[in-house]
């Protein structure tokens, strides 16, 4: 996640699981570019009401508890709009498109975009039209392929949409020196009780292994970054992240 969070590049699409940290780095994010950008931001979630409770909860009572981010404080800090350094950060719940094209801004945040409703994304992008250096934050759970977050992740041809670079974490076994790249469940996972799975006394005893030679993998050991589609890093950096490489997922 610390190369997630150095990226800074215009367009940053992030396909992950829930409960993984990303609304929390972007949120990060918008803060600092109030305080180091001329930038006005908007953020967004599915719904109004939900984002509140958001915002409530994770950004205004964070920086009323830090001394340094209370004073870049210079007007509003409700629930709907944040003024930071004279730059704007504005909250809006995403189903409501008058709200929506009331604000012009140079950066957009938009979180569990697979819950916007069709045509969304495309009115949202529309209030970046007269920023010099727009940024583009795309981040949700997926849902259906060829649309939502995987759209922008994977692209499609018939929808025009050129998709990201897909980048994907990688770690290198160190029993026979492969790479796995991406982990997945059905490829990286062994469960060692499996053959007690039809006694009552059965409990799961889930552990990650390599999928090239099948020896034990640490999951939480360290690894890179590979971008499936390098072609395509300057218009789009795409991030996948799995629970699996989340230290706190009980993998039984």
């Amino acid at each position: 996640m610390v190369e997630y969070a150095k990226d800074m590049h215009p367009f940053k699409v992030t396909m992950k699981s829930a409960q993984c940290g990303i609304s929390e780095l972007n949120v990060a994010e918008c803060v600092w570019r109030a305080d180091r950008k001329k930038n006005n931001i908007l953020y967004t979630l599915p719904a109004a009401e939900q984002l509140e409770q958001f915002v409530d909860a994770r950004i205004r009572n964070a920086i009323m508890a830090d001394p340094y981010f209370r004073s870049l404080i210079t007007g509003s800090l409700n629930l709907k709009k944040f003024e930071l350094k004279h730059n704007t950060i504005y909250f809006r719940g995403a189903q409501n498109r008058k709200q929506i094209i009331t604000v012009d801004v140079s950066a957009q945040y938009l979180d569990e975009l697979d819950e916007y409703e069709e045509g969304i994304v495309y009115t949202l992008s529309k209030r970046l039209g007269a920023a010099q250096n727009p940024v583009k934050r795309y981040y949700s759970t997926p849902t259906f392929d060829s649309t939502g977050i995987s759209l922008y992740y994977y692209g499609s041809e018939s929808q025009k949409e050129r998709g990201s670079d897909r980048r994907v974490w990688s770690i290198k076994c160190p029993h026979c020196k492969m790479w796995n790249e991406d982990l997945i469940w059905g490829l990286n996972t062994k469960d060692l009780n499996v053959s007690d799975s039809k006694f009552s006394h059965y409990q799961p005893n889930i552990v990650v292994i390599c999928r090239k030679c099948g020896k034990l993998l640490d999951r939480l050991s360290n690894g890179e970054w590979v971008a499936e589609k390098p072609e395509l890093s300057d218009y789009c950096h795409g991030y996948h992240i799995s629970k699996l490489f989340s230290f706190g997922t009980d993998l039984n």
